[in-house]
């Protein structure tokens, strides 16, 4: 909970009338908008004791990898491309020359023989989430997303496995220094191994990842991973060389229809640990009609989350996720520390 600082008279007014301050309160999953009620005519801060606080909920959201708060990244969106080979070229080994083609605003790519392709669509961002969404597959094989280095033959491979059109499971395989140093298959519950459209969502942060389906609006998780013994992608100098692909390898016969892929920074599955982003003397940071704060972004275990930055009118209840913060500590890698407090010297601009 925080409070206005007020000496001797109002040192901004949220309300013109009505509100003397504002509290918000943040569980792992929801966002509580609470407000406090107060005199009309406006009550300093040393009037308020314990005794006369009155609390209302107004308003809750749930933000799970909500798509109208992700910052977009970088997309294969079929509907807007022109020129397939110019937008999205093949990148590493391309096997027997599948077909790919736009066809009703989606990607199709097709098999007569044993094929595989990998596309590009992006770079990286080692702490951002990726999905491919899947219309449909006939026939047998995999569709996902590659991470790969463009100097090394290092990368991360999260396909979904289909036999004869229906997902089976989530298979990830690391390859460091051209050989395969890991491979995981995390199986897919029966309510989700069908062969309606499906979604699935890499939520990438670093060390490891956590892995997504996502079908009619209903999120899962699925399984997780941890490849930081192989590489460490907090390296600036090899998340910078790493990039963002569609991957495909069909057999015989078989196709896939793809409606798009992307990569965004998102809200994450939760949001907790509110703290209010402050100036140098401890009032809270309110810049262009906008309070701003802070909150981590969940997605994996306690010590993996992210340090998110939200900002919302206090008139109106509009939490809008603005991005991420990582901290630079001199040695080389970006880390997803946690601030206990964030402020803005106005003595320093800075």
């Amino acid at each position: 909970m925080f409070c206005v600082q007020l000496n001797g008279k109002c040192q901004f007014r949220i309300f013109s009338r009505a509100a003397a301050m504002f509290i918000f309160a943040v569980t792992r999953i929801s966002t509580i908008l609470i407000v406090l009620i107060g005199n009309p005519a406006g009550i300093y801060a040393a009037e308020v004791t314990p005794d006369k606080l009155e609390f209302r909920r107004q308003a809750v959201q749930r933000m799970i990898f909500d798509r109208s708060q992700d910052i977009r990244l970088a997309g294969l969106w079929p509907a807007k491309i022109v020129g397939l080979d110019v937008m999205h070229p093949p990148v590493g080994l391309q096997v027997n020359d599948p077909r790919l083609e736009i066809q009703g605003g989606r990607l199709r790519i097709s098999a007569r023989k044993a094929a595989a392709a990998t596309r590009w669509i992006g770079g990286f961002n080692p702490f951002a989430a990726y999905d491919v969404a899947v219309n449909k597959f006939n026939g047998s094989g995999q569709i996902g997303l590659m991470f790969r280095d463009t100097d090394a033959e290092n990368r991360i491979t999260v396909t979904l496995v289909t036999e004869e059109g229906i997902y089976q499971s989530i298979r990830c395989v690391v390859v460091k220094d051209g050989r395969e140093a890991e491979r995981q298959d995390f199986a897919l519950p029966i309510a989700l191994s069908g062969n309606d459209p499906i979604c699935l969502r890499v939520q990438m942060l670093a060390v490891g990842f956590n892995l997504f389906v996502e079908r009619a609006g209903r999120t899962t998780l699925n399984g997780r991973m941890d490849f930081v013994k192989h590489f460490d992608l907090r390296r600036k100098d090899l998340m910078r060389r790493f990039e963002f692909c569609l991957h495909t390898s069909l057999k015989a016969g078989s196709s896939v229809e793809i409606d798009g892929a992307t990569a965004a920074l998102s809200p994450g599955i939760g949001q907790a640990d509110m703290r209010v982003v402050t100036y140098e003397d401890g009032s809270p940071l309110f810049k262009d009609g906008r309070l701003w704060i802070l909150m981590t972004v969940r997605g994996r275990a306690l010590p993996h989350p992210i340090q998110g930055i939200y900002s919302l009118n206090p008139s109106v209840f509009d939490i809008r996720f603005e991005g991420i913060i990582l901290y630079d500590r001199g040695d080389g890698l970006l880390r997803n520390d946690l601030a206990s407090n964030i402020f803005y010297d106005r003595n320093h601009s800075q």
